[in-house]
């Protein structure tokens, strides 16, 4: 059962709004102003190199962290009683364990691999925590792919993810004669600076005195990539105008403290983008709108913007399938500033309740080799799991932050088809497309692994 599922729930969101988000907290303003979806459904790319490697045994390709839980999946009509954890340079066992194949452990269950039914086994090896490089293998079944064990997993996918960003962003840099080549669009620059501001606000990262947190300073990069597509006569980002406002003044909202001065010339950029949506209102979704302006709000504390959120906000229907609806309903709920309680409740409510229905579909697959009952491309269970993890923000619940671990691995290779959702260093199986082939789906990806690493913390401080 999901925690707090039998508290109230206008008492559920008004503790959450009271504690955690600051609804309705007043604070002086700081500020001056003037894809394509991807099925995950492939046919399993196997090397064929090493014939004893097949996609019979499941693991994350990407890694275990060393104190973290670690699971094997194993495929086959029969699965042995058995397996061994092997380490790759000696080639010595340096774990045996069980296989465990009861109905009651998310392990007698039935998948279609290549058409034909298997029955699916779990191994679970948490207590091996010597860092190094391994594989599992068992009788009939053969072995996994090599996978890593080291304290730094996250660490490093989290730094390759942000290079990998930035790589897309410098294609977009480029310039064929007279020309820009523009390889991110405008709008999804501001959907992946959304995203990357979202995860330092949830989960900020440790930073030493005076320096920029590596994922703040990717945001700079987008900010001043997205303003030399604004027109400078009449501020607008043609159809990405809104999401234009909304990323800048997100981002200048989160970069004041470090550079007040560029953080002001961002806000004003957003202003001037906002004003080009009133003389084009019709050309911008309401959703759109909403999240320019509750950004904005944040940010300035202006009555113009507080008038407008309110309006607006009367008339939105609360949808998580609404990607600027969701990043405005997180900001609004999150202001320090006056707000409507009411708004807030309604807004936080569907949050929570969406972040509910996702964790209750998984748990009702029972299944290690699937996402939740809708998550069937990779977008979807990246967007999924961004949702989840704004809830576990709010209630820090376990069992959340077990689905969004869960989908982690899934993604590194615990599929049925054994594909690894980004180009990791040691990924034995990469996908034709990777997580890292766009930015939104990676900065979408960040904050998965920003959670779990705050939740690793969490859980090490209270041992």
């Amino acid at each position: 059962m999901i925690k707090y599922r039998g508290i109230s729930a206008g008492l559920s969101v008004l503790l959450c709004l009271s504690l955690l988000f600051g609804c309705g907290a007043q604070q002086p303003t700081e500020y001056r102003t003037g894809g394509e979806l991807v099925s995950l459904e492939k046919e399993p790319q196997l090397s064929y190199e090493v014939p004893e490697m097949s996609a019979h045994v499941l693991i994350s390709q990407a890694g275990y962290e060393s104190n973290g839980s670690k699971v094997a999946v194993f495929l086959g009509e029969n699965p042995p009683e058995d397996f061994k954890v092997v380490d790759a340079a000696t080639r010595k066992v340096v774990y045996t364990g069980k296989i465990d194949r009861s109905g009651d452990s998310r392990s007698q269950k039935t998948v279609s691999s290549s058409d034909k039914i298997v029955a699916a086994g779990v191994g679970d090896f948490s207590k091996l925590v010597t860092e190094g490089e391994y594989y599992i293998e068992c009788d009939v079944l053969g072995r996994s792919y090599t996978f890593r064990i080291a304290e730094d997993i996250y660490s490093k996918l989290l730094t390759d993810s942000l290079q990998a960003m930035e790589n897309k962003r410098k294609e977009g840099l480029q310039t064929e004669g007279n020309n820009r080549k523009s390889a991110v669009t405008a709008i999804d620059a501001s959907r992946t600076m959304s995203a990357l501001l979202l995860s330092h606000e949830l989960y900020p990262e440790a930073e030493a005195e005076d320096a920029i947190p590596k994922i703040v300073g990717e945001a700079a990069q987008w900010a001043a990539y997205l303003v030399q597509m604004q027109d400078t006569v009449t501020g607008g980002v043609g159809e990405a105008s809104a999401w234009f406002a909304a990323a800048m003044a997100k981002f200048s909202y989160s970069y004041q403290k470090y550079d007040s001065g560029y953080a002001n010339k961002c806000l004003n950029a957003a202003d001037k983008a906002w004003r080009y949506v009133l003389k084009n209102t019709g050309s911008f979704a309401e959703e759109e709108r909403f999240y320019a302006v509750a950004e904005l709000y944040r940010a300035t504390g202006q009555y113009q913007y507080q008038k407008l959120v309110q309006e607006l906000g009367e008339g939105i229907v609360p949808d998580t399938s609404k990607e600027a609806l969701v990043y405005g309903s997180t900001t609004y709920t999150a202001t320090k500033r006056k707000v409507d309680i009411e708004l807030c409740e309604k807004l936080l409510m569907d949050l929570m309740g969406e972040a509910e229905e996702i964790a209750s579909e998984y748990k009702a697959t029972d299944s290690l080799l699937e996402g939740s009952g809708r998550s069937r491309t990779r977008e979807e269970i990246l967007w999924q799991m961004l949702l989840v993890s704004i809830v576990d923000y709010v209630i820090t619940n376990h069992e959340y932050a077990t689905v969004i671990e869960n989908h982690h691995h899934y993604l590194m290779g615990r599929n049925k088809d054994a594909l690894c959702y980004v180009r990791e260093e040691g990924c034995g199986n990469p996908a034709m497309e990777s997580i890292w082939d766009s930015p939104v789906d990676t900065a979408r990806y960040v904050i998965m692994l920003r959670e779990m690493q705050t939740h690793d913390m969490a859980a090490t401080d209270n041992c």
